[in-house]
């Protein structure tokens, strides 16, 4: 859905994808995120990727709108406890800054537990990048350095653990590949 909201705003279905936004900020299913089944209203499980893609949609949105600094707050401020439950999960994650993935982009469709994942890390790293530059514009200073801040120590966890070290690693994989799980 959020890949989709992406679009409607490059191609300048401004309007669409705004209510598609509102959409979203009112149904955050899985508590202070969203689960992978965004009609729902309790989510069994959730996708990483998924709330990636709703964050960069909802930063696409506000630049498509003209980067007006009072949606921008807004969004902000609606999107800032997804931002806390990312970090909350890097805080915890046994392995490194990563955050946990339930989704089948992370080889796990179906699985009761979670991994660890590039693709929705990395998701991640951009969402709050473009969270950052929203922050910044807006004037909103201790977010954008907050989430400047998290976005490198994500992808200082992406390098750290999902990136093959080669023979010295944990895989037989080359060194420098990245890792999905």
């Amino acid at each position: 859905a959020g890949r989709g909201v992406q679009e409607l705003a490059r191609f300048g279905f401004v309007e669409q994808a705004q209510a598609a936004v509102e959409y979203f900020l009112a149904h955050k299913n899985f508590g202070d995120h969203w689960g992978r089944l965004i009609d729902r209203p309790v989510a069994e499980d959730f996708e990483l990727d998924g709330n990636t893609h709703i964050l960069n949609g909802i930063a696409e949105t506000w630049r498509a709108s003209g980067r007006d600094k009072e949606l921008g707050t807004r969004y902000m401020d609606a999107c800032r406890e997804v931002f806390d439950w990312m970090e909350s999960c890097m805080d915890s994650c046994p392995v490194g800054d990563l955050i946990p993935c339930q989704s089948e982009l992370a080889g796990n469709p179906c699985g009761d537990g979670v991994v660890y994942a590039i693709y929705p890390n990395y998701g991640a790293v951009i969402a709050m990048r473009n969270f950052a530059a929203l922050a910044q514009t807006c004037e909103l200073f201790e977010d954008a350095e907050h989430l400047h801040g998290l976005a490198f120590r994500l992808m200082d966890g992406i390098l750290s653990a999902l990136v093959s070290r080669g023979e010295e690693g944990r895989t037989r994989t080359p060194a420098g590949v990245w890792l999905n799980g």
